[in-house]
């Protein structure tokens, strides 16, 4: 009788197979998802970190334009009490001691002015009051300089009364030298007129430049580390690297184009804006410090608007490499890696144990197909047979007896079982009584020894 042979098995190959067909492409559908994930948290801190540049960059520019602001309109209250006490006209002792003393008291209680000096018409110091920490000091006649070759003095006398004269935001020069330590100073000076309207002087005020780098860097202290501040030639005034500034004082060509060529074109002839260079991103604005010390004085806004394009300029500019902006990648990872790690353990184990099911899934279907199979065969032949499992029950039974009619009998009948009894008695008993094993645990034996067991057990 023919053996049926039982299919191909399932290899642990196929098993690897079907976890990769399975595993591969859920991975894929993960890995779109967290970059479509990255992109949108890009955007969205790309998006925070303009909004966040722009808004600084303009309490920058705020905090300047007040500071400037209150500087003028001290100012204009020294000249305007000098006029009004009529000390220009008064006699030369009287008009240095009242106003020596009327400086005194107002350096002292503002703290804010390094300088605070009288000149008369011909560029002479007549009163000059020092501030330094706290101590106030009145400079005696014999230290007093004549100021009238400087460009401060000539330009502040060339006011009309009323009006405010500001110089460069240079550092202090004290007998043609640079002081040292730097003293970084803006002055502020106006036409002293006496009754008649005529000239006799100017109040000048040396205002402390690093008090106001101090105020624009604490209003824009989240970007302060890379907030720049410009005159309009491009030299820095206040940089995070602080070897860089004040290059114009001291013959150094260090400016901010020979850095950034390309950003440079654009914040020199625009306003304000924001835009990106291979260089980074850059935010700036412009600062007008005449504007916004005539905005101060009442009925200034009409010459403001006529004259707006000849006013000195400053420029705040905020510098962001490209690196630092690509280091959201690093914040996304914190914020969202715990995520997306938990997410591709649960799908290697999840694809994992649905291959392992796969795989025995198909063993089990492989072992019903061959069962079937080889039932139906012996259904089918015109032999007895008669099939054991691994524990002496039968699993099916097809007997044609020698001098019988054929017929089937019922496995599960008790002819069936008596049958069972009695042939493995036989088959312990006798000797040369061949046996096969076929596959999935059943016993099938000849026909002939079929016969010789259905004729022993009757």
């Amino acid at each position: 009788m023919p053996i049926i042979q039982p299919p191909a098995q399932p290899t642990q190959l196929g098993q690897l197979r079907t976890f990769i067909s399975l595993f591969l492409p859920i991975c894929l559908v993960l890995l779109i998802i967290g970059g479509m994930h990255y992109y949108t948290f890009y955007a969205t801190e790309h998006s925070s970190i303009e909004s966040e540049e722009s808004l600084n960059v303009d309490l920058a520019q705020r905090m300047i334009q007040e500071d400037i602001a209150d500087v003028v309109k001290d100012l204009r209250f020294l000249a305007e009490h000098i006029e009004t006490q009529g000390l220009p006209e008064a006699l030369p002792w009287t008009r240095e001691q009242r106003i020596a003393e009327e400086f005194r008291v107002f350096a002292k209680n503002k703290g804010l002015y390094d300088q605070i000096r009288y000149l008369d018409a011909n560029g002479m110091e007549i009163v000059r009051v020092n501030y330094n920490d706290g101590n106030v000091e009145v400079v005696p006649y014999v230290e007093l300089q004549n100021k009238a070759s400087r460009y401060y003095f000539r330009e502040a006398l060339a006011q009309e009364p009323g009006g405010i004269y500001i110089s460069r935001f240079d550092l202090n020069v004290e007998n043609g030298k640079i002081e040292e330590p730097f003293k970084p100073v803006i002055r502020f000076g106006t036409p002293v007129v006496d009754h008649s309207g005529n000239k006799k002087g100017i109040v000048l005020i040396n205002y402390l430049g690093a008090r106001l780098i101090d105020n624009f860097s604490r209003a824009a202290a989240s970007i302060a580390s890379h907030l720049e501040l410009l005159n309009s030639d491009g030299y820095w005034l206040s940089s995070p690297k602080h070897e860089n500034e004040w290059g114009f004082m001291l013959d150094s060509n260090i400016r901010f184009q020979n850095e950034n060529p390309l950003a440079w074109q654009q914040i020199a002839q625009t306003e304000n804006g924001q835009f990106e260079t291979p260089e980074g991103l850059f935010t700036f604005t412009t600062v007008y410090p005449l504007q916004a010390a005539l905005s101060a004085l009442p009925g200034m806004s009409d010459y403001i608007s006529v004259h707006e394009q000849q006013f000195p300029r400053w420029k705040i500019v905020s510098h962001i490499p490209h690196s630092q902006i690509a280091s959201t990648f690093p914040l996304f990872l914190k914020n969202n890696g715990s995520l997306y790690l938990s997410m591709f353990l649960l799908v290697l184990v999840g694809t994992g144990f649905l291959a392992r099911t796969t795989y025995l899934h198909r063993i089990a279907e492989a072992q019903r197909d061959y069962e079937q199979r080889f039932r139906h065969t012996l259904e089918n032949i015109d032999l007895a047979a008669v099939a054991l499992n691994r524990q002496g029950r039968v699993t099916f039974c097809r007997c044609q007896p020698w001098r019988a009619k054929r017929r089937l009998v019922d496995p599960s009948s008790r002819e069936a079982a008596l049958f069972s009894r009695r042939a493995l008695r036989q088959r312990e008993n006798k000797v040369g009584l061949r046996t096969r094993r076929p596959v999935i645990g059943s016993q099938v034996r000849s026909s002939n020894e079929l016969a010789k067991l259905l004729r022993s057990a009757w």
